[in-house]
């Protein structure tokens, strides 16, 4: 499956799973050496949160002389490349979907513990190990 960019001369693919490629078409200008290109890919289906976004993006060629170089902008952890999902179209999968994520409040009542059984429970595993 591709769809050709014709504005920008570019093909965009998918290899298979989350991996996709972009190739010049014929009428691409190339960028000249030490230049950047700005591309901002937007897609149809859902990404749920943003560690759902691809690491290390990388660039490959079939000329022999280019060599693969990743992504500068993706080459971290902290996913500085995806913005906010402040929007519930970013994380809705169909127009029905009501779920949303949760917001650091939710998240600490559902992980919440008592204490209390927290301790009863390790001094109950500690005297059966030790006797």
């Amino acid at each position: 499956m591709t769809k050709e960019l014709d504005v920008e001369q570019i093909r965009v693919g998918m290899v298979q799973g989350d991996l996709y490629f972009l190739e010049p078409m014929s009428g691409f200008k190339p960028l000249p050496s030490g230049s950047a290109g700005n591309y901002s890919i937007v897609v149809s289906f859902w990404a749920v949160q943003r560690t759902d976004f691809m690491l290390f993006w990388y660039v490959t060629s079939a000329n022999a002389n280019v060599q693969p170089r990743v992504v500068r902008s993706t080459s971290s952890f902290d996913l500085e490349y995806v913005t906010d999902f402040d929007d519930v179209r970013q994380w809705n999968r169909w127009r029905g979907d009501r779920d949303n994520p949760f917001t650091p409040r939710e998240r600490a009542e559902r992980l919440a513990y008592d204490e209390k059984n927290v301790v009863c429970i390790l001094v109950i595993i500690y005297t059966q190990l030790n006797g």
